[in-house]
């Protein structure tokens, strides 16, 4: 399971003050990277972090793609 955290773009990444924010199984982290979600140079065993502008950009995205597959 790789599980994301909150945490403030100013935050250290070792802080001990983050929320649990959700987790995905390796292959729902596969399927994300095919849909661009995820980089694709991104590991699921290594460490990562997306500032709030970069999971804006994504959630925006994300948006545009299903307000397209209504209107096809």
């Amino acid at each position: 399971m790789l599980d994301f955290s909150f945490i403030n773009d100013e935050q250290p990444a070792h802080s001990r003050q983050l929320s649990y924010a959700g987790g995905i199984e390796y292959e729902k982290f596969v399927k994300a990277q095919e849909l661009k979600i995820v980089e694709i140079h991104l590991d699921y065993y290594g460490k990562f972090r997306w500032s709030s502008l970069q999971i804006k950009q994504k959630l925006e995205a994300k948006l545009f793609r299903k307000s397209r597959e209504r209107s096809c």
